[in-house]
């Protein structure tokens, strides 16, 4: 087993707390739990890797054919002359 430290602004361990408390379990517990859940959640529909996001959007960065109705074409500085 690995430890790990973790610093944790005051209203987040507040909130977790709580939380922990509502669900029964240790603080410890309940964070574990929290992130075995979200790579649960990831294993079933992972994200989106930068990469493959870079190597889409990178060819043909304004073609609006590629970007989504909330993106903006965007300049690009051409080859060095």
């Amino acid at each position: 087993m690995k430890y790990v430290s973790l610093r944790v602004p005051d209203d987040l361990h507040a909130e977790l707390t709580e939380w922990a408390a509502r669900d029964q379990r240790s603080l410890h517990g309940q964070i574990l739990w929290a992130l075995q859940q979200a790579l649960a959640a990831d294993r079933q529909e992972p994200r989106r890797s930068v990469a493959s996001l870079h190597k889409k959007y990178s060819a043909a960065p304004n073609d609006p054919e590629r970007l989504t109705p909330d993106q903006k074409p965007f300049d690009m500085p051409g080859p060095a002359s």
